[in-house]
């Protein structure tokens, strides 16, 4: 369908530019299409500004996927909150956790990379720090 899309925004081209040259416009009457163009330049600018995050977030939710950090039914600490949850789903942008209090967080992916993140349900061994006092 892109393939589609492209190929027929460049025959569309061609022919307007075929049929300015048959028409035989000169540079005064090309100016409005020049002003035309100068605002979609601005237009695919904005386009491409606002979709930024969205990117981002997609890209994190394909290297999550791919990392194997984590999996749904994980249960993970979130260092920069400072508490720990259990991974629900883990989607295209946000990844969403169900916190100790039962509290439900989405989390761009975008976000999930820089923050801390430890997987608490592939820890084999915890370390407890404990003092013992033998009696003579």
């Amino acid at each position: 369908e892109l393939y589609d899309r492209l190929l027929g925004f460049c025959i569309f081209l061609l022919t307007c530019i075929q049929i300015i040259n048959i028409l035989g416009l000169e540079q005064g009457d090309l100016e409005f299409m020049q002003a035309s163009l100068d605002v979609g330049k601005i237009l695919t600018l904005a386009i491409s500004l606002a979709s930024r995050t969205l990117a981002e977030n997609i890209i994190g939710g394909i290297t999550l996927k791919l990392y194997d950090g984590f999996d749904e039914g994980d249960t993970v600490w979130l260092e920069d909150r400072n508490m720990k949850g259990k991974v629900l789903s883990i989607g295209l942008t946000e990844t969403e956790i169900l916190g100790s209090d039962n509290l439900e967080i989405k989390i761009p992916n975008s976000q999930i990379g820089v923050q801390g993140i430890s997987n608490l349900s592939r820890v084999n061994q915890s370390r407890v720090k404990q003092t013992l006092r033998f009696h003579f």
